[in-house]
């Protein structure tokens, strides 16, 4: 990986094996979280704020309870970095490269409710729903326009007060492949997982706060290095990236919703 804001935190940490750094870990069926507080000048080079790291099963074998428990956990970290009532999310990538699928295919599983302020107002409000609106950005070259001039045209249309924006993210442990879910304050470079940096979609960028949320879907190989680098995915990618697209999908829609319950959301999805 080329970015230290695409790469996993937990490995750049393990990498280089500084003191703690404001960190705590804490233990839900299935799986453990990590919160990182970072400051200015960190031994990371990355941007001041928090860094949450969800590890659980790999999602594509990752059902019933823990599932549920999953959820709930990414739910409630992300739940606390929303700001406003407004929300829009961006779902990076596109459905024709799989490993690169999960921001599309997350939004299947994604409770939007801007059409609501029309057609029944009642129901959003705090303590209800947020004003929930997405947008799917493809990739630069199949659009010609980066992700973050899409978004800069949408947030002058919908104001949001938050952006949350999902993307499938690069990984150097294959434990953590389909099996890790980060969430931080930073925001993200689209494409920097592989090389291929875009234009920064950030709080900077936008204008408004942004919130990453990332599965890491392929993994680097450390035994090259240099052009021949290789990328490496699960031999069943495509049931990982339906898994993590649910996964997230509900995640960000129970967190959007002030903790409206899983078969709640499910009912408004069906």
């Amino acid at each position: 990986m080329n970015n230290v804001r695409t790469k996993l935190l937990l490995e750049a940490m393990e990498e280089t094996a500084p003191p703690a750094v404001g960190s705590h870990t804490r233990t839900f069926e299935g799986g453990r979280t990590t919160v990182v507080e970072l400051e200015e000048g960190n031994p990371f080079g990355r941007p001041r704020g928090r860094y949450i790291t969800v590890e659980t099963t790999r999602v594509q074998k990752l059902g019933g309870a823990p599932f549920e428990a999953a959820v709930e956990e990414i739910a409630r970290h992300l739940a606390g970095m929303i700001r406003g009532e407004r929300v829009l999310v961006a779902a990076l990538g596109t459905s024709e490269s799989t490993p690169d699928a999960l921001g599309p295919k997350m939004m299947r599983h994604l409770l939007v409710t801007r059409p609501f302020e029309k057609i029944a107002p009642e129901l959003l409000g705090r303590g209800k729903m947020r004003t929930l609106s997405a947008l799917c950005t493809n990739v630069y070259g199949v659009t010609g326009i980066e992700s973050a001039e899409l978004l800069r045209g949408a947030i002058r249309e919908v104001r949001p007060d938050t952006v949350i924006v999902v993307d499938a993210l690069a990984t150097s442990s294959k434990d953590r492949l389909c099996a890790t879910v980060q969430l931080s304050e930073s925001g993200m470079i689209p494409g920097s997982g592989v090389g291929n940096d875009r234009p920064d979609v950030t709080a900077e960028t936008l204008g408004v706060p942004v919130i990453s949320v990332g599965m890491p879907t392929v993994m680097n190989d450390d035994r090259f290095s240099g052009d021949e680098g290789l990328v490496v995915i699960p031999y069943d990618i495509a049931a990982a990236v339906d898994g993590g697209a649910k996964l997230l999908g509900l995640s960000v829609s129970r967190a959007a919703h002030f903790e409206m319950p899983i078969p709640d959301i499910l009912g408004y999805l069906s």
